[in-house]
């Protein structure tokens, strides 16, 4: 699925976790840099630890002009903070009321929930029936099998924070339409 990621509109109240993950993929990009790095800690010999963690954890291998490194461990963490922040921003926001009851709602809360229980499906007690948006469906036989990324990544929830915010919009527009009306 090839997106331009420029027309990706989410909701203000979205736009930190968005701006999250695009520093996360310009970042990751910087950094596995030698010139970046070298610069870096020039300017900050003391993150020398740091890096050198970095470096080890994605395997991080230069040969010439190429650079190569995993750095799905990080991808995976940036998701789960994604998931959690996105529903919990939701959850506590004045659109909460107008959203509690929408099948995407309880979804973001599933994945929310699945993401900060050590990443695996959780369910306080089984769901009634499964709950799905778009052709993602969870179900009771998931629990206990892995969130971020098996399920769900961090370009998914993206476009779950744009879906939602679609759904903010168009409550917004219904809210301004009747009070003009009355």
């Amino acid at each position: 699925m090839e997106t331009d990621y420029t027309k990706i509109k989410v909701h203000p109240l979205f736009e930190p976790i968005k701006k999250l993950f695009e520093f996360y993929i310009l970042g990751i990009g910087f950094v596995g840099m030698p010139d970046f790095q070298r610069e870096f800690l020039r300017v900050n010999p003391g993150m020398k630890p740091l890096v050198d963690v970095y470096n080890k954890e994605v395997n991080l291998q230069v040969k010439g002009t190429q650079i190569k490194a995993s750095t799905k461990l990080y991808l995976n963490y940036i998701g789960r903070v994604m998931a959690i922040a996105l529903f919990d921003v939701l959850q506590f926001s004045k659109y909460q009321h107008n959203l509690n009851r929408t099948e995407i709602f309880r979804f973001s809360r599933i994945i929310r929930n699945g993401a900060a229980h050590n990443n695996k499906f959780y369910f306080e007690k089984p769901l009634n029936k499964p709950v799905q948006w778009r052709d993602k469906i969870i179900k009771n036989e998931m629990a206990g099998k892995e969130v971020i990324p098996n399920f769900m990544n961090s370009t998914l929830l993206i476009f779950l924070m744009s879906d939602i915010s679609d759904l903010i919009e168009m409550g917004t527009k219904k809210k301004l339409l009747s009070s003009i009306a009355a």
